[in-house]
């Protein structure tokens, strides 16, 4: 996963199932399920059975929790996880560690827990995995409306004139993210040059080596997340 150290065991599960290609990835937890509040203080929490690939179902979890004392990274972090897996095609389940025979009715097909349909294989190759969810983003590149159309909706590669702002201190090769005009991530991307020619690039001031390679970020090199 290009020297990445984790620290999280749930992001690094997510990843080696989808690197692996994994049918299933069970994510055990102190709850029976993701709810749309800490059912341990909300008494009327509602249980959440299904996600589809829009994630529509979570808009009223709670960011931060639940999390109990001896988790690690807490509910954030097996949504995380689990969203993963769903992008790269494998079926994820959220579901209680504690509970005798959560993983044989998982593998049953029960009711239990939380499930994360998968998006189709073939959407995200292993390299634009790595792009979006493994690598660690060095910097960022702002694009105007008209650059997220041309990359969200046409596929284009993205252009330096769709750049309005370049952060960080990246290198060409080196994973960026991509924003919108309001600031939202849209995906990732790797840089063909460093953040000092990118800048000098959407000022308009273009390297000469780069008459042969348009593109800031080509689209063979870029994952769209959102």
């Amino acid at each position: 996963f290009g020297g990445k150290v984790f620290g999280d065991n749930d992001r690094l599960s997510a990843l080696v199932a989808s690197k692996l290609d994994a049918d299933l990835l069970i994510l055990l937890t102190d709850v029976t399920a993701i709810f749309d509040g800490d059912p341990r203080s909300r008494p009327g929490a509602r249980r959440i059975a299904r996600v589809g690939p829009d994630q529509a179902e979570l808009g009223g979890v709670e960011a931060g929790g639940p999390a109990g004392p001896a988790s690690r990274g807490g509910m954030r972090s097996k949504i995380d996880a689990a969203t993963i897996a769903a992008r790269a095609g494998c079926h994820a389940v959220v579901a209680s560690g504690r509970e005798p025979g959560t993983l044989v009715a998982v593998l049953a097909g029960e009711d239990v827990g939380t499930w994360f349909e998968p998006r189709p294989r073939g959407g995200m190759d292993a390299r634009r995995r790595w792009i979006a969810f493994a690598a660690t983003p060095r910097g960022a590149l702002h694009l105007d409306a008209g650059a997220v159309e041309a990359v969200v909706h046409r596929g284009a590669s993205l252009l330096a004139r769709g750049v309005v702002t370049v952060d960080g201190a990246f290198a060409g090769g080196e994973v960026v993210e991509l924003r919108g005009p309001d600031g939202a991530v849209l995906g990732r991307g790797m840089a063909w040059c460093d953040a000092a020619t990118a800048r000098e690039w959407m000022a308009g001031r273009a390297p000469d080596h780069a008459r042969s390679h348009h593109a800031l970020v080509h689209r063979d090199q870029l994952a769209l997340i959102r």
